[in-house]
């Protein structure tokens, strides 16, 4: 089947200033009503006999009424879009990264968020990883259902691989979905930094960290930290935060609730790895 020809990025980007032109025209049309509403309102009261003070206060009544639910639907259909493009909002995802018993420097990471529509029709959802260790980098594999994967090796921006996730059952608006990939790496020369972070792009209610060491090779308490940075890794260290150390089940886990846009979570330590980098 031939494809739909694309638009160029010329017509798309005078698309999106028909669009704004469009909504501002119709704003700016729904303020002059609003204000002639207003006014017609004010002359009606001067010839009542209401006090100043009346008068004063029924205008005030009014004008909220108006402009509350004008405001909401503003926030609504420009704001939230614009936070938002892809129509949903991240309520809480873990990461739980692990390494083989036997080969250190093959590893393990499984992600699961959970997604809500704030539009109806989404379908799509984008992530992007950035890992630190140099060797093979095995396919991104779906774990949760009616879902089709979108990956290609070509999708990398500064170091950053992207990849899409498709629902093949559209979500309305409040619909949540949950989202599960594994991701396979073997560091063939030991570049591995050891750390688990996550850099919030995305409002959410919850981030949960955890990594999985084989047997004999949890390193001891002190030498993990858990942190709050402004930016990526590398920003400078805003707060220590709490984790939790287990060397029975060898799980280092950290939870946040509410964590900062912009800001990087991450779990660090140090070891004896093959390359000694962390």
């Amino acid at each position: 089947m031939a494809q739909p020809p694309r638009r160029t990025t010329l017509s798309e980007r005078l698309l999106q200033i028909s669009t704004w032109v469009s909504m501002v025209r119709n704003f700016w049309w729904v303020l002059v009503a609003m204000g002639g509403l207003v006014a017609g309102i004010i002359l009606l009261l001067n010839k009542s006999q209401l006090s100043e003070g009346g008068r004063i206060a029924v205008v005030a009544v009014i004008v909220a009424a108006i402009c509350l639910p004008g405001g909401a639907m503003l926030h609504r259909y420009v704001f939230r879009r614009r936070e938002a493009p892809l129509g949903y909002r991240w309520r809480g995802v873990s990461y739980t990264y692990s390494f083989d018993a036997h080969d250190l420097r093959r590893h393990q990471q499984e992600m699961a968020v959970e997604i809500e529509a704030l539009r109806d029709n989404v379908t799509l959802f984008s992530n992007r990883y950035n890992w630190s260790g140099r060797g093979e980098m095995s396919e991104i594999a779906l774990t949760s259902n009616s879902q089709i994967l979108l990956d290609d090796p070509r999708m990398v921006i500064q170091g950053w691989r992207y990849y899409y996730v498709h629902s093949l059952q559209p979500l309305l608006q409040g619909d949540k979905r949950k989202i599960s990939v594994i991701q396979r790496f073997f560091d063939e020369e030991g570049a591995f930094e050891a750390h688990l972070s996550k850099h919030v792009r995305e409002p959410m209610d919850e981030l949960f960290l955890r990594v999985i060491f084989p047997e004999g090779r949890i390193p001891a308490e002190e030498d993990f930290s858990a942190v709050e940075r402004k930016g990526l890794r590398d920003g400078k260290v805003v707060k220590w935060l709490d984790f939790e150390y287990d060397a029975t089940t060898r799980v280092v886990s950290l939870k946040v609730s509410k964590p900062r846009r912009k800001f990087s979570y991450s779990i660090e330590w140090t070891w004896d790895y093959p390359g000694a980098t962390g």
